[in-house]
């Protein structure tokens, strides 16, 4: 199954509703929850075997990348983050050493910025570890920044270092929420996302956007 053209079939159906603002096809969505105030909205899953391999990092690293990606998230709207709800699947008998040990590596990152977990949801079942995280954020005043605004002529410019993936950097980066922010507030930036797929498809991914 192809990723991009299921979430393109998706699209389709889409029925915004009023207080929608933003749906599918940015990096997180916008409901209206007043004349003046946006909530942003942004949700991510990793499974062990295709977003990280236990073997190579610890479960701390894990928990800690998981939050990572959703702030990311609400970064490259230009807007701040603020609450998350995180589900999880541990395999059978996990042991609850092993399952403190994930979250002292979401608390390591949601402590460092002001993001509180305020909900969530744990089972167990016969399959590999599974987080999914939603996190919730507000635009401070601010317009969030889409991937649809690309303009002819623009310079493109990225926040830190591309590569080092298979070097561990995807366990270890730092979420570009203070840049997003600054970005947003001070200069004119027509079109943003939050690079996990690599430069060339996610710049294709504003391109297709901003058609």
């Amino acid at each position: 199954m192809g990723e991009f053209s299921f979430i393109k079939w998706i699209r389709k159906r889409e029925k915004r509703r009023k207080d929608v603002i933003l749906g599918i096809g940015d990096d997180c969505a916008a409901i209206n929850v007043s004349s003046d105030k946006l909530c942003l909205i942004t949700t991510d899953m990793l499974v062990d075997g295709t977003h990280f391999d236990l073997k190579k990092c610890t479960i701390k690293d894990v928990g800690r990348k998981a939050i990572a990606c959703s702030i990311s998230d609400v970064a490259a709207m230009g807007c701040q983050a603020t609450v998350a709800v995180i589900s999880i699947c541990f395999p059978e008998h996990t042991a609850e050493k092993f399952a403190r040990e994930l979250y002292e590596g979401i608390w390591s990152i949601s402590d460092e910025y002001n993001i509180e977990i305020v909900g969530g949801d744990i089972i167990s079942g016969r399959s590999r570890l599974c987080i999914n995280v939603t996190m919730l954020g507000r635009d401070e005043g601010l317009k969030p920044i889409r991937r649809s605004g690309a303009k002819g002529g623009d310079v493109i410019l990225v926040t830190g270092t591309l590569g080092g993936s298979l070097l561990g950097k995807h366990l270890h980066f730092e979420p570009r929420l203070k840049e997003g922010l600054l970005l947003n507030k001070h200069f004119k930036i027509h079109a943003m996302i939050d690079i996990s797929d690599g430069l060339t498809a996610d710049l294709n991914h504003i391109l297709e956007e901003s058609s």
